[in-house]
């Protein structure tokens, strides 16, 4: 059977540290796009965490574009995978998914020790999953904020507010953050 999914990296430090970020729920349903790899992580359909994995951070990158990809799988086994050889050289990482019902297979590299990890991971179905496109997205307005920044700001705001407001606009005032609350 053909791949539907294959994409590999050199050093893949940057997509653990991404995954450890949002790691807040057991399950994450995984979406191989043209554009890149999104993780999502949802809470009883109200919250949603996305992260975007663009596809020319890999080295060599490539989907069915024919099928509509997505699975469910445990995202803390596969922070643990990709951290089998903790923060040790520079492990290059293979990623392969064959189809619905096949398990997402890693092959961990660590170049400077001459060891191979192979790993597969089981996957789940997708149930319903309100998607917004990856393309939408990424024509949104995006800000970079120093954290410690953005921590300072957040801690003067008011904690008794019922609302924050984050608006982003491509005209003045170009970013504001605003509070609501009976005060």
């Amino acid at each position: 059977m053909e791949f539907q999914f294959c994409a590999e990296i050199t050093d893949f430090k940057i997509i653990y540290s991404v995954l450890k970020a949002i790691s807040f729920k057991e399950y994450a349903i995984v979406r191989p796009l043209e554009e890149g790899l999104k993780i999502t992580i949802e809470e009883t359909k109200c919250v949603e965490t996305s992260a975007y994995i663009p596809s020319n951070l890999f080295t060599s990158y490539y989907i069915d574009t024919n099928e509509d990809i997505k699975f469910k799988l445990s995202l803390k086994v596969l922070t643990e995978c990709l951290h089998i050889y903790g923060d040790d050289g520079n492990p290059s990482l293979k990623m392969t998914y064959k189809g619905v019902g096949s398990p997402l297979c890693l092959v961990i590299k660590h170049s400077e020790e001459n060891i191979t990890v192979d790993c597969e991971i089981y996957t789940l179905n997708v149930d319903e999953f309100a998607d917004v496109s990856l393309a939408y997205e990424c024509g949104l307005d995006k800000v970079v904020v120093n954290a410690g920044h953005l921590v300072d700001v957040l801690s003067d705001v008011d904690n008794t507010s019922d609302e924050l407001e984050l608006l982003l606009s491509p005209d003045p005032p170009y970013f504001r953050i605003s509070t609501t609350s009976i005060m």
